[in-house]
């Protein structure tokens, strides 16, 4: 049975794999050829100066986060940012797309690029 592991071990592996846990029962397999706490040594050893330099930053996310965030963009599961639209640019719109779709667009369109996207979007419509 392999040790539990410590805190600083949990944190440091964490920022480079999604479960550390995981990881470490893998690399504790018995049939594995390579000792785990070797591969544990050097896997913290390797990772820890960037992990140190990230984790005091603001805003730090370790990696399990960090991919449930990018799987949240690729699946739609973003935040669309707020868009107020004139009456005459959501008329424009309305006239070529369902009036459902509008906000969505228009906060797409902010999203991919600016504010400033979605008026040259909406001045080249005709």
């Amino acid at each position: 049975m392999a040790r539990k592991l410590t805190t600083k071990e949990h944190e440091v592996l964490a920022h480079i794999v999604v479960d550390p846990d995981a990881w470490w029962a893998h690399a504790s397999k018995p049939e594995r050829k390579t000792s785990a706490e070797d591969a544990l040594a050097a896997k913290v050893s390797r990772w820890k100066p960037k992990y140190d330099q990230e984790n005091g930053k603001a805003g730090y996310k370790n990696r399990a986060v960090r991919n449930q965030e990018e799987l949240d963009t690729v699946n739609g599961v973003v935040e669309l940012p707020a868009v107020t639209l004139t009456a005459p640019e959501r008329t424009k719109l309305e006239a070529r797309m369902p009036s459902g779709q509008v906000d969505q667009w228009a906060s797409m369109k902010v999203l991919n690029g600016s504010e400033e996207s979605l008026r040259e979007a909406l001045n080249g419509m005709e």
